[in-house]
């Protein structure tokens, strides 16, 4: 027995269909529901669904609309140190009259400011890499 679907719905499953094979093939439970895809319990829909996609890429492929790959071009991703888009990435600002090596470390030192923890800001501020700072944060 088959089910059936108005046209909309089977045109996002269509949609949906690779990027939920693609994340079984990376192992996770991934199923269709109408017309949301469910991977681990979580449901992403065809305007939801580009970041789950990438995110389960190969680095080196982007995705240029729901369901394809264009290996040609490359995914910037947001996280790593090593990719400019990161709150990890070094990029020295001065803001204030002070310094610091990356987004991480200026984010986690204002939140103590904030808290009125001015000592515990300025440890965070000078700490040697972004991973310390987010940790002492």
């Amino acid at each position: 027995m088959q089910e059936h679907f108005a046209k909309e719905v089977e045109e996002k499953r269509r949609k949906l269909l690779p990027v939920m094979y693609k994340c079984r093939q990376k192992g996770r439970r991934a199923t269709l529901v109408q017309d949301q895809l469910l991977v681990d319990g979580d449901f992403f829909m065809v305007d939801t669904v580009k970041n789950l996609l990438i995110s389960e890429m190969e680095e080196g492929e982007i995705v240029d609309q729901v369901g394809t790959v264009d290996p040609d071009m490359k995914v910037v991703p947001f996280f790593g140190g090593e990719n400019y888009l990161s709150n990890f990435h070094v990029t020295p600002m001065k803001i204030d009259d002070k310094e610091y090596k990356t987004v991480e470390h200026f984010y986690c030192a204002n939140q103590l400011q904030r808290k009125g923890m001015d000592d515990k800001a300025e440890e965070v501020r000078l700490a040697s890499a972004p991973g310390v700072a987010k940790w002492l944060c």
